[in-house]
């Protein structure tokens, strides 16, 4: 997300949970759980209309901390 956040306006990533997940290769349960845990710390905002609103500074803080 943190390298997507450069290509995309606004910082709105218009993906559903379900097409991110096809992305990812990854089931969209595993999705829906990490974009909570985002959520939760802050780091993104997400809606029902598939809008992902990245905040780009806390979420690059989580990734740091994540890698320490």
């Amino acid at each position: 997300m943190l390298q997507l956040h450069h290509i995309i306006p606004n910082g709105l990533l218009p993906l559903t949970q379900e097409a991110l997940a096809q992305l990812l290769g990854v089931r969209r349960t595993t999705v829906t759980l990490a974009i909570a845990r985002l959520r939760t710390a802050g780091a993104i905002k997400s809606d029902r209309r598939g809008l992902i609103e990245i905040d780009r500074a806390r979420l690059a803080i989580l990734h740091v901390n994540a890698m320490t």
